[in-house]
């Protein structure tokens, strides 16, 4: 009787382990964005997070004619750039694009902007903003027309 006892409880503590232990999460798909410069000037881009309530700069980089700039992530579904930024729940909101003239862009996510440039949703998938050029690779190219529409910045 014992024996059985015993058994029964093993084989009921196994399966209860079995049913209720960890399961494998499924591979997520991973996503880039890449930045182009198009414009045929150079410019900087800064990318910030919200820092409970301080902004923060997550990247900040420079790009030459034609260069670009990727960063990727992995995620159940595309997120723009706001995926870009993994280990904060908000991600990247909002872009400063700096020409070397000084004019250029101040996006931020969500304030609807009366610039066309930050028109463009680089915060969520709008296919109008991204170009999808490979599997799960979107890029969005910084044009001269974009140059040319360039504000003039606050200092």
């Amino acid at each position: 009787m014992q024996i059985r006892l015993r058994t029964a409880i093993l084989f009921i503590s196994a399966l209860f382990l079995n049913l209720t232990s960890c399961t494998d999460e499924p591979d997520l798909p991973e996503y880039t964005v890449v930045f182009v410069n198009t414009s045929g000037k150079s410019f900087t881009i800064s990318m910030f997070y919200n820092d409970f309530g301080t902004p923060r700069i997550y990247d900040e980089f420079s790009l030459s004619e034609s260069e670009e700039y990727k960063c990727s992530y992995k995620s159940e579904s595309f997120l723009g750039i706001r995926g870009c930024l993994n280990n904060n729940s908000r991600g990247v909101d909002s872009l400063r694009i700096v020409f070397d003239n000084g004019r250029g862009y101040i996006c931020v996510d969500e304030a609807l902007s009366i610039q066309n440039f930050c028109a463009r949703d680089f915060y969520t998938s709008h296919t109008d903003t991204f170009e999808e050029i490979g599997e799960n690779i979107f890029q969005v190219s910084i044009s001269q027309k974009d140059f040319e529409n360039a504000f003039e910045l606050p200092e």
